[in-house]
């Protein structure tokens, strides 16, 4: 680990020009530590979910917007479920980014407000927190590396689970694969509950984290840990499974428990319906077999990986820089209008500021008349 963080450190000292340095901004991706603390993200937005997992940030980087953000946007794995409504329906925000077509098509019955699809979430709009010259020398030093992600806890529940199984795959995976490295991503309060300490005691392996789901980099950290990866192993469903996809990796699936232990509350037994079809069809296309598992069978699984998760969460419609800009600058408008009124709509779009989705929302605009239902 000493040797990583020595190594890690010349490079940056050496290339200070290539690496963006921003106040509290992650600089070294192996500082745990550092990176799982809470760092305030860097401006308070309307909708509280544009604040983690670092939506709201990342959308203004991305496009150059310096203003307030009048959209809500969903997070997480949202695909076949309504259970939490929050970003849909529970709020006063007008305009609604999801992920895809697929996810568009299953809510627009249940809500007047307008929906567009823009991608997979975050990982479109984030970076890598270094410049590709330090990413390729970081990757030298940790020479061919299998990217773990554990079923992680969350701040009033822990998963109720042994470790024993987890590591004797990824054992066998390492095996097989011969790596280097062994990168082992933990949630914040995972990092914060010591679960770190097992994952040490496994044939060296390297702990890190993307950080709080508060802290405004997170997504850049995230998507800097995925891209110094080989392959991905994912224990159970989760939206670290389908970041990896959408960046080419392929990934490898181990069953996680449905068991939870809650707080005040004992041991609660997780049978969401909605995840089962999507964690089965994710199994499936994991699954490689040992008497046929090789490089060749990975990159055959990332590319049948990448097509389904396309359909589900729209890697295809991430938007440019432009088209979020004019977005987010459509939905200010949107608010000072007060209503979603169609023919007004129309009449903004017609401006020259929004000649870059003029098309888009006026095809969401049709989409929501046809789609929306009045109870």
């Amino acid at each position: 680990m000493n040797w990583m963080k020595h190594s890690l450190n010349n490079i940056m000292q050496k290339n200070k020009k290539n690496i963006v340095f921003d106040a509290d901004y992650a600089r070294n991706i192996f500082d745990f530590n550092y990176i799982a603390r809470q760092r305030n993200a860097r401006s308070n937005e309307l909708f509280s979910g544009n604040s983690i997992y670092s939506m709201g940030y990342v959308l203004r980087k991305y496009s150059k917007y310096k203003g307030k953000i009048y959209c809500a946007s969903e997070h997480g794995l949202p695909a076949g479920s309504t259970k939490d409504s929050r970003e849909y329906k529970d709020n006063n925000r007008k305009i609604i980014f999801v992920m895809s077509e697929d996810r568009r098509k299953f809510i627009q019955c249940q809500t007047n407000k307008l929906l567009v699809p823009i991608g997979p979430s975050i990982m479109p709009y984030c970076t890598n927190i270094y410049s590709d010259f330090v990413m390729d020398a970081i990757k030298r030093n940790l020479g061919k590396t299998l990217l773990v992600f554990p079923q992680h806890s969350c701040a009033d529940s822990e998963c109720l689970q042994t470790a024993d199984g987890f590591l004797s795959y990824i054992d066998e995976l390492v095996s097989v694969f011969h790596y280097d490295t062994v990168l082992v991503c933990l949630y914040y309060e995972d990092i914060y509950r010591g679960e770190f300490i097992k994952y040490h005691r496994f044939n060296g392996s390297v702990v890190v984290t993307a950080g709080h789901k508060h802290n405004y980099d997170f997504a850049d950290c995230l998507k800097t840990i995925i891209n110094l990866s080989d392959h991905v192993v994912t224990q159970g469903y989760g939206s670290s499974a389908i970041y990896s996809m959408y960046l080419k990796k392929p990934v490898l699936y181990f069953p996680g428990s449905r068991g939870r232990k809650i707080e005040n509350k004992g041991i609660f037994e997780d049978k969401n319906p909605w995840m089962q079809p999507y964690e089965d069809k994710l199994e499936e296309l994991a699954k490689v077999s040992s008497d046929h598992i090789s490089e060749s069978s990975l990159d055959r699984m990332q590319e049948e990986q990448w097509a389904w998760a396309d359909k589900i969460y729209g890697f295809s419609e991430a938007l440019s820089p432009e088209q979020i800009y004019e977005l987010l600058e459509f939905a200010k408008t949107i608010e000072r209008i007060g209503i979603l009124n169609d023919s007004k709509i129309h009449q903004k779009l017609h401006s020259d500021r929004f000649k870059n989705i003029r098309e888009l929302v006026e095809e969401c605009i049709c989409y929501r008349t046809e789609n929306f239902k009045s109870k």
